[in-house]
């Protein structure tokens, strides 16, 4: 599928699946783009699509302008004269292909894969897309002759070095059959062309033949195991029967359809362009005026079910009340989905002969979470319930009121992945009428579905604590579309904070009683008095993995305040902890919101407080309170505010997002780039906005947990509904006696668990934080990694003990010119030759070399041992420049 400059586009629907064996794909993929053409890529295509397959040369795109995710086309086994870097890569060329008016390149050379990667895919990086499209892999065809082999290796081994450059950018291959088994760990999607139909040499459309068939679907069969296979078949767009009926021959061979026209020129068919659904309709009832009951907020339900089934292409619409009458009156078939337990009076009365009760019994299907089914009836304003309704839509009672701990049942398992035992309130208990068990108990049932009359009603998660949310929509996806898909994740946490406020040792109520808020105890109190009892606490927090502390604190500016600053900074810088702080403006200068006026006594107030804090050595962040009832959000406020600081603070500037006013921001347009703390301690908000920012720290909790295993399985389970690979901070130390009345606690009866999950190397790059001792280091690190977090916390150790304080692995030791590893001496010359070790130990990675030049060679093979948990490197100066290069760096081991 060559590329060529005034090639339009295609479309591509697909489920990908990243099969990069060290990194989990972060999202599954419906709807991708090929657009080649040099033209704006309409709004709503980048509104609906996951992934577009763009010419990265087209001025019109822009990474990152909508939800789609843009994959940048390269040509690999040709080099394309119209290219601006062609002149500088032609050396390369050692054929002509006349179909495509490119040149063959030596992809042998690893001169010219280097420059693929250094500069071709590097540029892609820098300008923001998420992958590669690589073709022309077989163009090696037109010239080898005999020598097939060495282009295959050289083919594979760019495409391994290219995942490991970039292991979080997708790499889709088009054809590679020779590669396919090298490479495939290391690539994301595999496309195909002419399977059933395809092209002559005068370009009409024309059968492919059994023979050749069978062939290639052996080939597919088996690739097909390990990626998606994309197949893409040529069909006279005139006839309209014969691309649907193609399209569907090859959903059918398990593979993803593309039915094209034959110059790529016009909108193909695929299941999304064709409009075919993969399932039935879901009907998503939401109508706020009739109330809810158990389910707190049906709006925020609505709009996760929104975009998960947006993701996953499920047909689908939202109504209200007035709506739902009528489909139901229709008889239209579908599956209904309340986002609240309260049904409105225009559809349940309490009644048999109810619009509901008459639809369902009919043939409909519900899928309901929440408190008793039919047990309430919702009129605008207010709710009703009768003695019995409960059981009018069955003919008797089939819910019990007495709750049950249910186990998942192998059905569960395949249809609603995630879920796990938990205690059902409302459990079925009619045998007699179950379709299928998902969870159940000694004769009660929860998630389960019965047959009613004609129609299916599916309870799931009946429980004031459940969830329900994800479940259903798990569900759907698996019972009815057949997508095989689970919502939640194991999280992948890499660097993680915890609030902290009182010490856990002299927690009183005190500040709270005689100021309102635990806070004071930093202006109020001499801390020198608590300095033992705080060092404590902090050793526990360090010794568990944690990297930052965030410090609550009120706006003030007394002197007893700015030495108790002083001294948590020293104590954070002692035991190797950053510190975030958490500004709560209180009302001691004026109203909390005026810090957003500029020169106002509040904002001299605070920005005297944001300099001093700016310069204590332990400072990674410090985030200023938003959000006030009865006033409106105002993202415009915030810009302001944050476009008035000091370039220096702006760096480390972010608005701090209580759980009450992160839907608020959302709506109000709060822009993705803003940097944002989010409290998020409901599951559905954390599903819902885990991700609805690019700087994003999500702070959460788990209330009242009984042991510190408990606590660690609860808030591991939270994170993975949407927060994994975020900053995480914990909500809270301990709040034990502390006069608020809350039970975060995570220190429970002296031991601390983290979340973090740092297994091998590449965990520490998830999100990028860096301890560095030294200046030299430090401009090291923003040489490579210059949007990378600097912390006392970071999770990449920098330099040896000598250049940092917080650097020590025991079997490692340096002398001014070695660097000695297990009693193995390594010998460096300054300038000319020297080693380095990178090391993951105890969550934290360590690079470290003999000299600056080796630390520096570490740090640049980073990506390319993410894999591992330990790599030595060499770098030796072969071109005398006394520059690193990368090309003058070897691994000597790793494992």
């Amino acid at each position: 599928m060559k590329l060529a400059p005034l090639l339009l586009f295609l479309l591509i629907a697909i489920p990908i699946f990243s099969s990069y064996p060290f990194m989990e794909a972060k999202e599954k993929v419906s709807c991708v783009l090929v657009y080649y053409n040099q033209e704006p890529i309409p709004p709503e295509i980048l509104r609906t699509h996951d992934w577009i397959i763009v010419d990265p040369d087209n001025p019109y795109v822009k990474p990152g302008s909508g939800k789609a995710k843009l994959i940048a086309y390269i040509s690999v086994g040709e080099i394309e004269e119209y290219r601006s870097y062609f002149d500088e890569i032609k050396k390369y060329a050692i054929g002509y292909n006349p179909v495509w008016g490119a040149y063959v390149a030596d992809v042998r050379n690893p001169e010219y894969r280097n420059f693929l990667i250094e500069r071709v895919a590097r540029s892609i990086v820098e300008r923001g897309f998420d992958g590669f499209f690589l073709d022309t892999l077989d163009s090696y065809k037109l010239v080898a002759d005999g020598n097939e082999r060495s282009f295959v290796d050289a083919l594979a081994d760019f495409v391994i070095k290219l995942k490991q450059k970039y292991p979080d950018k997708l790499i889709v291959i088009n054809r590679g059959f020779e590669i396919f088994d090298s490479v495939k760990d290391y690539i994301d999607g595999f496309l195909f062309e002419d399977l059933f139909w395809g092209l002559d040499e005068n370009l009409n459309y024309v059968p492919v033949s059994d023979e050749e068939r069978a062939y290639y679907l052996e080939k597919l069969k088996h690739i097909s195991e390990k990626v998606p296979v994309i197949v893409v078949d040529y069909v006279d767009p005139k006839d309209v029967e014969k691309r649907i009926k193609v399209m569907k021959a090859i959903i059918e061979l398990g593979f993803v359809p593309y039915i094209a026209d034959k110059e790529l020129s016009e909108i193909g068919v695929n299941p999304c362009t064709a409009g075919i659904s993969r399932g039935p309709e879901v009907i998503i009832y939401f109508d706020p005026r009739y109330g809810s009951n158990w389910i707190r907020n049906p709006e925020e339900y609505k709009e996760y079910l929104s975009s998960v089934f947006d993701k996953y292409n499920v047909n689908y619409r939202i109504v209200d009340a007035d709506s739902l009458a009528n489909i139901l009156s229709a008889g239209e078939r579908a599956i209904l989905v309340p986002t609240s337990d309260v049904l409105p009076d225009k559809v349940w009365d309490g009644t048999e002969g109810s619009l509901i009760v008459r639809w369902l019994r009919g043939g409909g299907t519900i899928v309901w979470t929440g408190d008793w089914e039919f047990y309430y009836i919702g009129h605008e304003g207010w709710i009703e319930h009768r003695d019995g309704i409960e059981e009018v839509p069955f003919g008797r009672r089939v819910t019990s009121d007495k709750a049950v701990q249910v186990r998942v049942t192998e059905v569960g398992k395949k249809y609603i992945p995630s879920l796990k035992e938990f205690e059902s309130m409302r459990p079925f208990i009619a045998r007699d009428m179950l379709l299928e068990a998902y969870a159940s108990s000694d004769g009660a049932f929860d998630p389960a579905a019965m047959k009613v009359g004609e129609g299916t009603f599916i309870k799931v998660a009946s429980s004031t604590d459940s969830l329900g949310f994800l479940y259903v929509a798990e569900l759907i996806l698996n019972k009815f579309y057949g997508l095989g898909v689970k919502l939640s994740s194991e999280p992948r946490v890499s660097f993680c904070g915890i609030v902290y406020i009182l010490p856990s040792k002299a927690s009183s109520p005190k500040w709270q009683r005689e100021y309102g808020d635990r806070t004071y105890f930093y202006v109020k109190e001499n801390l020198s008095k608590y300095k033992g009892l705080i060092d404590e606490d902090l050793k526990v927090i360090s010794s568990a993995g944690y990297n930052f502390i965030i410090l609550v604190i009120p706006l003030d500016d007394e002197p007893t305040f700015l030495r108790n600053l002083e001294l948590m900074d020293e104590l954070a810088r002692e035991r190797g902890l950053g510190i975030l702080y958490a500004i709560f403006p209180k009302e001691k200068y004026g109203r909390e919101w005026d810090y957003l006026s500029k020169g106002s006594s509040v904002n001299s107030a605070l920005l005297k407080l944001m300099n001093f804090l700016s310069n204590l050595k332990s400072t990674q962040g410090i985030a200023v309170w938003y959000g006030w009832e009865g006033r409106r959000f105002d993202p415009s406020e915030i810009r302001e505010f944050y476009l008035s600081l000091p370039e220096r603070m702006r760096s480390i500037y972010w608005v701090w997002l209580d759980d009450a006013y992160v839907l608020e921001a959302v709506k109000a347009g709060l822009p993705e780039d803003t940097p944002v703390v989010t409290e998020l301690y409901d599951p559905l908000e954390l599903a819902l906005y885990s991700g609805a920012f690019k700087r994003q720290i999500v702070v959460t909790g788990v209330w009242n947990a009984d042991s510190s295993a408990s606590w660690l399985g609860r808030m591991r389970e939270k994170l993975g509904l949407g927060a994994s690979g975020r900053i995480v901070g914990v909500w809270i130390f301990d709040d034990t006696n502390d006069g608020f009345g809350e039970k975060y606690r995570a220190y429970i009866n002296g031991e601390l668990s983290s979340p973090i999950t740092i297994e091998r190397i590449g965990d520490a790059l998830a999100i990028p934080s860096f301890s560095v001792g030294s200046d030299v280091d430090l401009k090291i690190v923003r040489k490579h990694f210059p949007d990378a977090l600097i912390s006392n916390g970071g999770v990449i150790v920098v330099g040896g003990p000598l250049s940092n304080r917080y650097s020590s692995i025991k079997w490692v030791k340096f002398t001014r010119d070695s660097m000695i590893v297990n009693g193995t001496e390594y010998k460096s010359s300054w300038g000319k030759v020297d080693y380095c070790l990178v090391k993951l130990s105890d969550k934290r990675v360590y690079v470290m070399g003999t000299h600056r030049f080796g630390t520096e060679a570490c740090l640049m093979v980073l990506p390319e041992v993410k894999q591992l948990n330990y790599a030595i490197a060499q770098w030796m100066d072969r071109n005398g420049n006394g520059i690193v290069d990368r090309d003058e760096i070897k691994v000597l081991r790793g494992g």
